[in-house]
């Protein structure tokens, strides 16, 4: 009796597996109760969890300021730098930096010899050199204000490095009266298109032992803003006589016209 042929599908169904119509799981149908694995107890514990753990941290980070008293240390600091704005220490000292650069190389040129006839004597300078730190640099002079002796100054660190690469110059001013340092304070060089000055930033204020010294360098400051204004206006006058030494003025003198 001749062999009956299994039917095509079955074959494929053997070779290959059933080829009836299944639901996808995406699209199954629902049965109307929550996936346990989606449920909402997961996300609450999520949140129970997160809040746990900062709650833990803000403990211990209290904990930790209140054993360094950086509260007492953070409001001492604010204190002091909210005094000192007032004071108007940034324009002051911005224009000491602007004016006294470079004494250590006009000290040499007699160019500060005028300084004792306004109550000012540069009594020695100390010229750029190197500190032993990389790109450390460091210079400054001492100065006597009212007869009052200080010394002041600068360490440069060189370019500070950013994420987008080098940026400006920043450093350090100190200022010391007899030998015992009475303020230190950050500064950087601000830079525009065609100019470049140092500028003192209250941000980075480290040291300040008593501000007896601010009334002398207040001074110091204004002294050497109106020396240098007066310098600017007595160039400019001599640069203008020169110049009109051989014009005639048109309206006055018509003859020649």
């Amino acid at each position: 009796m001749p062999s009956q042929r299994k039917p095509l599908k079955w074959l494929l169904d053997t070779v290959f597996g059933p080829s009836g119509e299944q639901v996808p799981a995406a699209h199954a149908p629902s049965t109307g109760q929550p996936d346990p694995e989606f449920s909402q107890d997961v996300l609450e514990e999520v949140g129970r969890i997160r809040s746990g753990v900062k709650q833990h941290f803000d403990e211990q980070r209290a904990k930790d300021e209140a054993a360094l008293g950086l509260l007492e240390k953070k409001q001492r600091l604010e204190r002091a730098q909210t005094f000192l704005r007032k004071a108007g220490i940034e324009p002051m000292f911005s224009n000491i930096l602007r004016h006294t650069w470079h004494w250590d190389a006009w000290k040499e040129k007699g160019e500060l010899d005028d300084l004792p006839r306004y109550g000012l004597e540069v009594t020695a300078v100390r010229p750029k050199q190197p500190t032993g730190t990389s790109h450390h640099q460091t210079k400054g002079y001492s100065i006597t204000i009212a007869g009052r002796a200080y010394d002041v100054d600068f360490l440069d660190k060189g370019r500070g490095y950013t994420p987008d690469g080098y940026g400006d110059r920043y450093g350090e001013v100190t200022v010391a009266r007899e030998g015992e340092l009475v303020f230190a304070c950050s500064m950087d060089e601000r830079s525009t298109e065609y100019t470049s000055d140092w500028k003192l930033s209250i941000w980075g204020l480290r040291v300040l032992k008593d501000v007896l010294w601010l009334p002398d360098f207040a001074e110091f400051s204004e002294i050497v803003e109106q020396r240098s204004r007066k310098r600017q206006e007595e160039w400019n006058a001599k640069r203008l006589i020169e110049q009109a030494a051989e014009i005639v003025d048109p309206v006055t003198d018509k003859r020649l016209f």
